[in-house]
């Protein structure tokens, strides 16, 4: 996995909801150039969750607890969180 500083460019996805708190994604961010495959690993913009992408680019549970226990995943989870907790209620 590569550091999240490596993070620089937003697609727009075909909007899928977050299995935990039925919020809409409809982007992911990536490195320059690149569009999410499946099995590739998201966190909920709004509850932090992590999620991989299936074949149809919704978005599932993640239950690679090795994934899931990844530092920069946890740090980007604590992240994503806190930024989540600040939008207003109608966001969701």
């Amino acid at each position: 996995m590569k550091p999240l500083q490596d993070l620089e460019e937003t697609t727009r996805m075909p909007v899928t909801n977050c299995p935990t708190c039925g919020a809409a994604n409809d982007a992911a961010s990536g490195r320059t150039g690149t569009v999410p495959d499946p099995g590739d690993v998201s966190i909920c913009a709004y509850c932090g969750e992590v999620c991989t992408f299936d074949e149809s680019y919704r978005l599932v549970l993640c239950a690679d607890e090795t994934i899931r226990n990844d530092p920069e995943v946890i740090r980007l989870r604590a992240l994503v969180t806190f930024v989540g907790g600040n939008r207003p209620e109608s966001a969701v």
